[in-house]
């Protein structure tokens, strides 16, 4: 995370545009997209769905991509496509539940978060947002319960903190949700 033209430097190469390493190709996307890249993401991981078609850390990152571009028909679609070759995929299931949430399709969001969240109790990332679809939900108890244990362990959680944000937002609470917004962005000034 420190050091992205260090990682582009080691994985272009063995990316070798798509066309190589996969788990490359998949890292090598993640850090474009970190430096807002995501056109040269795209394009590199169709080449490497091209090359290998299969690979669950392209399917990954494909949908990952997919996600930030606001394009939850691709995500969803790679994101089953993981889950057709890995059932219970923690990843795929993250995912699918991201853009439930990120919908506002709480039932749903419910149900694959929390799918997820017993094959990975405790992770961080599946806490906070089943927590943020509770938020969305009304369930601002149960939201904040969740992301109550995210931050105990992990307090720098930028994702939670922002779903926290929200929650106390919803709450009436605007100066503690405007302070966990400002703490968030801090720790990650493009989330």
């Amino acid at each position: 995370e420190g050091q992205p033209a260090r990682a582009l430097e080691v994985l272009a190469p063995l990316a070798n545009e798509g066309r190589g390493e996969p788990l490359a190709s998949a890292l090598l996307a993640h850090v474009l997209a970190r430096l807002d890249r995501l056109d040269d993401a795209t394009r590199l991981l169709a080449a490497a769905k091209a090359a290998h078609p299969r690979h669950i850390e392209v399917l990954l990152a494909a949908g990952d991509i997919a996600v930030l571009q606001g394009d939850a028909r691709s995500a969803r679609e790679a994101y089953l496509a993981v889950l057709a070759a890995q059932p219970g995929n923690v990843d795929a299931l993250y995912g699918l539940g991201l853009i439930a949430s990120e919908r506002e399709r709480v039932a749903e969001a419910r149900q694959v978060l929390g799918e997820a969240l017993a094959k990975s109790p405790g992770n961080p990332r599946v806490q906070a947002e089943l927590a943020a679809a509770e938020t969305f939900a009304g369930n601002l108890p149960e939201g904040e319960r969740l992301l109550a244990a995210v931050l105990e362990r992990e307090p720098s959680n930028y994702q939670a903190l922002t779903a926290l944000g929200l929650n106390r937002l919803k709450a009436g609470q605007a100066r503690a949700a405007l302070d966990d917004f400002l703490k968030a962005g801090l720790i990650q000034p493009r989330y």
